[in-house]
């Protein structure tokens, strides 16, 4: 489903909706965004093992802490580590 509108309202009504999980696909700064607004139930974080010395971060700009508990990690055969974390 494509939305148009205010970010933050689209998602809180998606999310009083009935119904299973959201899925978002976007760049950082829609992630930011969701991030920022407390709108993620779930992170799902990819550690690709590469290191190119810049990029933007999705968890910039923060004023508090976020704190995580760590729900399961998958170590894949290409490096890749896939980390489940979600909100305390």
């Amino acid at each position: 489903m494509l939305t148009k509108g205010d970010l933050v309202e689209e998602i809180q009504r998606l999310k009083s909706q009935p119904g299973n999980d959201i899925i978002g696909y976007g760049g950082a700064g829609f992630v930011s965004n969701l991030i920022k607004n407390n709108l993620i139930d779930d992170y799902f974080l990819f550690v690709n093992p590469v290191v190119l010395g810049s990029g933007m971060s999705i968890f910039g700009g923060r004023e508090t802490a976020l704190l995580f508990n760590l729900v399961s990690a998958q170590v894949f055969d290409c490096g890749i580590v896939v980390q489940h974390f979600q909100p305390k």
